[in-house]
């Protein structure tokens, strides 16, 4: 986790695949949309809100994306301590799972899950008689809805956007397979979320939901420029270890600078820019009157006057890490 004094936050859950080349353990043939019929492992991520990762376990590639999510969603919990305030659980359609919903009910968590748009939901949606517009060619609406299966013991809220296709050839989400041939309903691409927040209003549950897209922002992020999918070992616990130091230690540490000093009222910028103009830059650690000193050889004024403001403001940051391996 990182080392700000974050006390609340949204919890997001998410699943990646991280393509394999060899005969690791875990590397299983399984859902893998990039490279089809390659092993893989399938690992489990829990994000805040705010960009840092707070767990990760490894999984076999031939895992289904929300499988182990409820023991997983426990640990993140338990980790992050009981005076940290879990704002909402933010899931994909991965984590669809009747279980998983009943414990966040149970426990007291709000959640907005992302729907798989079954048949039994399109018409569901195609029941809906008002739409409300959000914006040109984005509408929202709402409906309560029971799977048939004995597991989901009564009806739910859930919430539709659809968008126009031809009006916002961006649009997210997925057709109609059912009514696609119909021009009114076959022109937009519909998304749809469940949710146990009675007090926000249909746009504010796809307001609340949309930052999630992040994820898939710090998931790359970690693939190009921290090789999360390139460091794997032929033991698989060794290759969860290096997992959990690439995306607990490094990408967190990254991040806190990234927030707090780099580029704090800008936007943050990838890895491997921060990388290529801050870190890659030849230096040598020396000794002046019984002073460590860093000499970077950095000749652009501006580079080595905003190194040298950088540096400055590490060294006045509030927060300290603590290790108890050594004496202080």
């Amino acid at each position: 986790m990182g080392f700000e004094a974050i006390v609340e936050d949204n919890l997001n859950l998410d699943s990646t695949v991280l393509t394999r080349y060899g005969k690791q353990q875990g590397a299983k043939i399984g859902y893998n949309p990039k490279k089809r019929g390659r092993p893989s492992h399938h690992p489990l991520l829990a994000f805040l809100g705010s960009g840092y990762v707070v767990n990760l376990w490894n999984r076999s590639g031939n895992t289904a994306s929300g499988e182990g999510c409820l023991p997983f969603f426990q640990q993140t919990v338990a980790a992050l301590g009981e005076n940290f305030r879990v704002w909402r659980v933010l899931c994909d359609s991965g984590f669809y799972l009747v279980k998983f919903i009943e414990h966040l009910e149970t426990k007291g968590f709000s959640y907005i899950i992302a729907a798989p748009i079954s048949h039994a939901i399109q018409n569901a949606i195609h029941d809906i008689a008002l739409w409300e517009k959000l914006d040109e060619a984005i509408e929202v609406a709402q409906f309560h809805f029971e799977h048939k299966d004995e597991k989901w013991t009564h009806p739910r809220r859930y919430v539709a956007v659809r968008q126009h296709k031809g009006k916002r050839p961006k649009a997210v989400g997925k057709q109609l397979s059912l009514f696609e041939e119909y021009e009114d309903w076959g022109a937009y691409r519909y998304s749809v979320f469940i949710t146990n927040d009675e007090l926000l209003t249909p746009e504010e549950v796809w307001r609340e939901y949309r930052p999630r897209a992040n994820d898939e922002n710090i998931l790359k992020d970690l693939k190009e420029g921290m090789a999360l999918s390139a460091f794997n070992l032929d033991n698989f616990w060794a290759t969860e270890a290096v997992m959990l130091m690439t995306a607990l230690v490094f990408h967190n540490m990254l991040h806190y600078l990234n927030r707090n000093i780099l580029n704090r009222n800008r936007p943050k910028s990838q890895t491997k820019t921060v990388r290529a103009q801050y870190f890659i830059l030849p230096a040598q650690l020396g000794n002046s009157g019984g002073t460590y000193r860093l000499r970077i050889a950095v000749k652009a004024g501006r580079l080595r006057a905003r190194m040298i403001h950088f540096l400055n403001r590490i060294q006045q940051l509030p927060h300290r890490l603590n290790c108890i391996a050594v004496q202080t």
